[in-house]
């Protein structure tokens, strides 16, 4: 028997997993180095984000194509602007739910009440040493750019460096450690070498004015980022920070394609859409690298991380679990089957591969080619609506993050013995509401903006430490939900659609 993809991106997660918790365990009862482990794991992420890397390398091209020509083949204006708005409402009303029913799971269960606040703060050091969360995950970036300098991926090494500038606390030390560290050589002759170490005081003062953020001041920045001041930047952004900027050139350049029309209409026409059957090729070519890079990314996470780390934050863990399992198995099903009219259970399978890669690479983002493919090839839904209501759901329609935050900070709150009202849960809905809007798809981007909800609902920012040990398996699941959410919104859009939304058989 042959095994299909999503078969083989199961195995890899297991295969990961087998390999990586028992040495986590072995290694937390001193039978072997910490070393082993922590090498495993750095090797494993290499591994994802190589995979990773090949997704990120197809997004820009892939949203381009495919909304320009999903806007084209709409042939009229009035169609898009029928198509934005139902796409508008479904993730406003999904949003909500979920936001709702993260509030009712934390008011049940109070996984804050009786919290010992000396036990979490002990969780969020690492192993009892006195070393933060976040200075772990300043160590991690500069172990794993060491990694990709001695790969030779320059690129990616000079990334987690300057991610390594950013969380360190010492500037003058952490500049120090990169001059000093041999595995580093290779990169001393690149310009970029001495302009990174020249700009680490830049670095820093960046990150903290990020950290004093606030929400409205995040909003105003995702809309004016809407429209790109030099369209060709904006897909140039190796981060993919930039998509909102893409996706608002690509519509406006679809929808004059469609004013200007006639001879020069049907040659852009067929040069957009033959640009995107060779995405698409391309898409599928990589996506069959997907087990690799997900036994990678499993193989991080559980050799990164053992079981203990876990114990403290039990409840908090189960409430989330709780609220995205319901949103999963019975809000968006629910939708499916009494709005697109559609077998839950076998759109489920469809969508199997994008939610396992999803699962395991914390990235709407890097899953967006595999999800587009998923939704067209296996769930039949048409690409003219499946160009438009995916990459703008995997920018603004976090749903599982919208629950996380609500949960997150509900929780610290109790944790803290605060007693909020309904008045104040309703504010901290809200903020959660436009926060998850302002997250982009990309990992860890809830922790981000966890800080602007934990400001509006006045509580100290350093709170979020607490729950960071356990983020990355959070994180892992509240992006398989956004993924859902986005599929599920495809074939409701679709259903509601005159034609059908259906891909031609």
């Amino acid at each position: 028997m042959r095994l299909k993809l999503h078969h083989w991106i199961l195995l890899g997660m297991v295969l990961g997993a087998a390999i990586g918790l028992p040495l986590r365990f072995f290694a937390d009862q001193g039978r072997i180095d910490e070393s082993w482990p922590a090498t495993v794991a750095a090797y494993g992420k290499g591994v994802g984000d190589l995979f990773l890397r090949l997704l990120s390398m197809i997004i820009v091209p892939l949203i381009l194509t495919s909304l320009i020509s999903g806007v084209i083949s709409t042939g009229q204006l009035k169609g898009l602007g029928r198509l934005g708005g139902r796409t508008m409402v479904y993730y406003l009303s999904t949003s909500i739910a979920a936001i709702t029913i993260g509030v009712v799971m934390v008011n049940i269960i109070k996984p804050g009440q009786g919290a010992d606040l000396t036990l979490l703060q002990a969780t969020a050091q690492k192993e009892g040493h006195g070393r933060s969360v976040v200075g772990e995950a300043a160590r991690t970036s500069f172990h794993t750019g060491c990694l990709y300098a001695l790969g030779g991926h320059t690129d990616k090494a000079f990334e987690e460096l300057e991610r390594y500038l950013r969380l360190s606390e010492g500037r003058e030390e952490a500049v120090e450690k990169i001059r000093q560290e041999g595995d580093l050589e290779s990169l001393q002759s690149d310009p970029r070498y001495d302009a990174l170490l020249a700009s680490a005081d830049q670095i820093r003062k960046d990150a903290d004015e990020g950290k004093k953020q606030g929400l409205g001041e995040t909003l105003w920045k995702q809309l004016f980022n809407l429209i790109p001041s030099n369209p060709f930047g904006s897909m140039a952004d190796s981060t993919n920070r930039s998509i909102l900027g893409v996706i608002f050139f690509s519509l406006l350049f679809g929808a004059f394609v469609i004013v200007v029309g006639g001879e020069t209409g049907a040659l852009m026409s067929k040069l957009f859409s033959g640009a995107f059957d060779v995405m698409m090729r391309m898409t599928m070519l990589i996506i069959k690298t997907a087990p690799v890079g997900v036994f990678g990314f499993m193989l991080y996470a559980s050799a990164g991380k053992g079981f203990d780390v876990f114990r403290p934050l039990g409840w908090y863990m189960l409430t989330v679990f709780a609220g995205l399992a319901f949103h999963a198995l019975v809000t968006l099903p629910l939708l499916l089957l009494l709005v697109a009219r559609r077998s839950p259970w076998e759109f489920y399978k469809a969508m199997s591969p994008a939610l396992l890669t999803a699962f395991s690479t914390a990235s709407s983002n890097g899953t967006l080619p595999l999800t587009l493919s998923s939704v067209e090839e296996r769930a039949g839904v048409s690409n003219r609506v499946s160009s438009f209501v995916l990459p703008l759901g995997a920018t603004i329609n976090m749903d599982g993050t919208a629950l996380y935050e609500a949960v997150a900070v509900l929780f610290i709150s109790q944790a803290y013995g605060m007693d909020l009202s309904f008045g104040q849960q309703v504010v901290i809905a809200f903020t959660a509401l436009l926060a998850s809007i302002g997250a982009a798809g990309i990992p860890h981007a809830g922790t981000v903006m966890m800080v602007i909800v934990l400001g509006a609902a006045n509580l100290p920012l350093d709170a979020v430490g607490l729950i960071l040990a356990v983020d990355r398996i959070l994180d892992m699941c509240r992006t398989s939900v956004n993924v859902w959410s986005d599929s599920t919104a495809c074939a409701v859009v679709a259903r509601l659609e005159p034609s059908g939304g259906e891909a031609p058989g």
